[in-house]
């Protein structure tokens, strides 16, 4: 006959394994790649999208903002 056991050790990989979210330039690749998806398969999003894409360039330019000391530092 033939046992099927479960390996504890598949299970404990599982738990190991933790997803690092994205940085915000990552995340902004995301939104556009999103507007792509919608374009094609859901036209109804793109409201939705461009709401998140706006409040992610905020937080990106509010970080960038926080480290900037001179105006030339904006645009570096």
């Amino acid at each position: 006959s033939i046992q099927v056991t479960q390996d504890d050790n598949e299970e404990e990989e599982e738990d190991a394994f933790v997803e690092k979210p994205p940085n915000l330039p990552e995340a902004l690749e995301m939104m556009r790649r999103l507007h792509l998806f919608a374009s094609i398969e859901q036209p109804q999003l793109h409201n939705l999208i461009y709401d998140l894409e706006s409040q992610l360039t905020d937080i990106y330019l509010d970080s960038k903002a926080v480290k900037q000391s001179s105006i030339t530092d904006y645009f570096s």
